[in-house]
């Protein structure tokens, strides 16, 4: 993939990498970097210093001189965009180690901002209050050929534990769970349940479509299903819920794991979702 993955730092200290030979650090001293340090993890990913490109000012705050800019190239980007479109068999998946190396920096330098750029794409969406999952996340889906390729701006923000939850997603934003109005973040068993799903799926104990499935037979058993709480799912988990509920109907086919409940309860549950979706007018008929 023709794209590039640069991260801003403020307050440089060094990283728990290995360093490697920094190229052209004759002429990033000229460019008034100090002592220019090239660091390596695995052998797919280096991370190469350079000056702030012009474009890239408008992310770094005024009146914060010390800030940095580093380049991560190698072969991550085409190992990611040939595990996502399913161009490689399961088996034969490598891993990058960049959701290291998103975590380390995020860590070691909280508040950075990470910029994905493909090809010559203007950089039209910026995210903001964002963890170290939620951005290795989105690169993932930026490789995704389905979609439309689109340049981003990531602004990291490390949250302490005295600030509630938060759930990442892989395309929506980082948002908490019941944060309606002044509603509490957890308020019944039901709640609870969605939480630690979630919760799971952030921890990196289930996938995504794990996470969905979960959540529709969850939804699907209640007997009132409560529109603030479906509201405040994040964004890609009722994208995902609606896409497969779309088409579903009872003749539909589909794989369940042994402990799974018996596909006939499975399936009442995900038409009863359907139902409520169709009543409320969020998918159409």
């Amino acid at each position: 993939m023709d794209a590039m993955l640069t991260v801003l730092v403020p307050n440089f200290a060094n990283w728990a990498f290995d360093k490697t030979e920094t190229i052209g650090a004759k002429q990033l001293k000229e460019a008034g970097i100090v002592d220019p340090v090239a660091y390596r993890l695995g052998r797919f990913i280096t991370i190469e210093p350079r000056p702030v490109p012009k474009w890239l000012a408008k992310f770094v705050p005024e009146g914060l001189p010390d800030w940095h800019c580093f380049v991560l190239h190698g072969e991550y980007l085409n190992m990611l965009e040939t595990e996502v479109n399913g161009w490689i068999e399961p088996d034969e998946v490598k891993s990058t180690r960049l959701d290291e190396v998103i975590k380390h920096i995020c860590e070691t330098t909280p508040n950075c901002v990470w910029v994905f750029e493909p090809g010559d794409e203007p950089i039209d969406l910026t995210y903001t209050d964002k963890g170290a999952v939620w951005i290795f996340e989105r690169i993932k889906s930026a490789m995704d050929r389905k979609e439309t390729l689109q340049a981003f701006a990531v602004i990291e923000q490390t949250r302490g534990e005295d600030q509630g939850s938060y759930i990442s997603s892989p395309a929506g934003d980082y948002a908490p769970l019941r944060t309606i109005k002044g509603a509490n973040m957890v308020k019944t068993d039901f709640e609870k349940k969605l939480m630690g799903i979630l919760k799971l799926y952030l921890d990196g104990f289930c996938t995504s479509g794990e996470v969905v499935h979960a959540v529709v037979l969850h939804f699907g058993r209640e007997k009132e299903i409560d529109f603030d709480l479906w509201n405040s799912l994040p964004e890609w988990v009722k994208k995902d819920v609606i896409n497969i509920l779309v088409d579903f109907s009872a003749e539909t086919e589909f794989y369940l794991p042994a402990h799974s409940e018996s596909p006939k309860v499975v399936k009442r549950n995900y038409l009863a979702l359907k139902s409520w979706l169709l009543k409320m007018n969020i998918i159409g008929t």
